[in-house]
């Protein structure tokens, strides 16, 4: 009795509302006892760092596993589908963006002066690329062909060591496919063994997921006060309308589930809950994974094989929140500085918002940033004091674009996955079937 009185409280933590109460209680900590909140952080690093340890064998099984089974069935129009899907849903997010950028002028009437922190970051630009080992402008330099080289992983356990996500993928893109055209019995017996190591990480997330809101707490309750309330007011106006531009893809994405699940607002977003707090408390949208898995298939009925597959490629290639970032972003700056665009630059910042999202496969927020020289720097756009004012209130933006990358992603799948398979797929485990 008093063992299954724990075992339903301790699940219990699994509930949003627990997270939110972290970020508050972190977030007040933060602000009224700094010193304790230093002191606190590492706790948290700790249980993301657990999270975080499941995620890399959960999704090279699931994309092995998945991608061997899809092209066993030979099916070119399935293939051909996904791939035109995607193009066309990551176009019509860097073009929401600046489309957006231009309706609400973030640009225009922007006065950071009015914050002395802001100004003192604008002055001190310069020295902040001196600290670095190489300036700013010359570590993004040839960044997209950089990416595209050192893509594939010539060492595959040094790519595990180091965590680098995006190689990780091609490696697993490269064994599903090599292991679709094996003819061996040899072949399930690795299939089986992918299986249960994909079921044991995930069992193992699930029993970490219960800590995320004492990890969200020390987080919030150490990062809150670096961020600096003049910092966010004299980029408030930038703040809230990216944030509104999100609101308004969210509604958008939303919609576009309902319809394809044949489900109501809140049933869609309450099936999506536990992966979108995850996005936010975490920022990073690889944790949320194996939750978006569980809500797809279990919550949201689609179908599996589809939604085992994508969600990790969704996630690592997606890139939707940075895309639509950069792409408002970009808009932004040449509003700042008074540069009238016309059309074919308009379209010039889509396509390289894009390819400047996709780059950043793998980054964390603070990393990716600098990639935005990809599209300014072709329209001599200078970007150096600029750059310095969105990584000092990226703390504020990080969340958003998490939730926006996972949640789109979400969607772009819902479209993708057979309207069939929303009446029959089976409610049962995330193991893909045996072949």
């Amino acid at each position: 009795m008093f063992s299954h009185s724990m075992h339903k409280f301790i699940k219990s933590f699994k509930n949003p509302i627990w997270i939110f109460a972290g970020i508050l209680a972190g977030s007040a900590t933060s602000i009224y006892n700094p010193v304790f909140g230093n002191e606190i952080g590492p706790f948290g690093d700790m249980i993301i760092a657990l999270l975080k340890m499941c995620i890399i064998p959960i999704v090279l099984s699931s994309v092995v596993l998945n991608l061997a089974h899809f092209l066993n069935k030979k099916d070119d129009r399935n293939i051909l589908k996904i791939i035109s899907i995607y193009l066309i849903y990551i176009v019509c997010t860097s073009s929401f963006g600046v489309l957006m950028a231009i309706a609400l002028k973030p640009g225009i009437g922007h006065d950071y002066e009015a914050s002395p922190t802001l100004r003192k970051l604008a002055q001190e630009a310069a020295v902040v690329e001196r600290d670095l080992n190489e300036p700013i402008e010359k570590q993004i330099k040839n960044g997209l062909v950089e990416f595209v080289i050192k893509a594939v992983p010539y060492n595959l356990f040094a790519s595990l060591s180091k965590s680098q996500i995006f190689q990780i993928i091609i490696f697993s893109i490269i064994f599903g496919i090599a292991l679709a055209f094996i003819d061996s019995d040899h072949k399930k017996q690795l299939q089986l063994l992918l299986e249960i190591t994909l079921d044991v990480f995930q069992k193992i997330f699930n029993a970490v997921i219960p800590t995320l809101p004492i990890a969200v707490f020390c987080i919030m309750a150490r990062d809150v006060s670096k961020v600096g309330g003049d910092t966010l007011m004299g980029m408030a106006s930038f703040v809230i309308r990216v944030y509104s531009v999100v609101i308004l893809l969210f509604l958008i994405n939303q919609l576009i589930m309902m319809y394809r699940t044949r489900s109501g607002f809140f049933q869609v977003l309450n099936s999506l809950k536990l992966p979108m707090f995850i996005a936010l408390a975490t920022q990073n949208t690889i944790a949320s994974i194996p939750s978006s898995i569980t809500a797809l298939n279990e919550e949201l009925r689609l179908d599996k094989k589809i939604v085992n597959l994508l969600v990790p490629l969704g996630i690592i290639l997606g890139r939707y929140g940075n895309i639509l970032y950069f792409s408002f972003a970009a808009v932004f700056v040449s509003q700042l500085y008074a540069m009238e665009l016309g059309i074919q630059a308009y379209l010039f910042i889509i396509v390289m918002a894009i390819l400047a999202g996709i780059s950043t496969a793998g980054s964390t927020g603070l990393v990716s940033l600098p990639m935005l020289s990809i599209v300014l720097d072709p329209l001599g756009i200078p970007i150096g004091a600029v750059l310095v004012l969105l990584l000092a209130i990226d703390a504020a933006i990080d969340p958003a674009r998490t939730l926006t990358a996972v949640h789109a992603n979400c969607a772009m799948i819902s479209v993708i996955s057979k309207r069939s398979a929303l009446k029959n797929a089976p409610k049962d485990s995330l193991m893909p079937a045996k072949s």
